[in-house]
């Protein structure tokens, strides 16, 4: 299995049990929210309703293979 099939599984398996109400602790892989978010730190995603989101607060999305965390700022 090729590295991009490999990640498109990854983020398949991630969005099933996040909407299957499970928890998920995913590892931190880039810099870009330093000093936030570390190089390794856990994150703890669960599945919320757009209510829910407050400003401030980290949110994951899927782009592509990838999932990207950014910091909520809409009210």
């Amino acid at each position: 299995m090729g590295k991009a099939l490999l990640q498109e599984a990854c983020c398949d398996l991630v969005a099933d049990l996040v909407c299957s109400s499970c928890k998920v602790q995913l590892k931190v892989t880039g810099a870009s929210m330093v000093p936030a978010l570390w190089l390794g730190d856990l994150l703890s995603v669960h599945s919320c309703v757009p209510s829910e989101l407050l400003p401030d607060l980290m949110i994951v999305f899927r782009q592509k293979q990838k999932l990207i965390v950014h910091r909520w700022i809409c009210p």
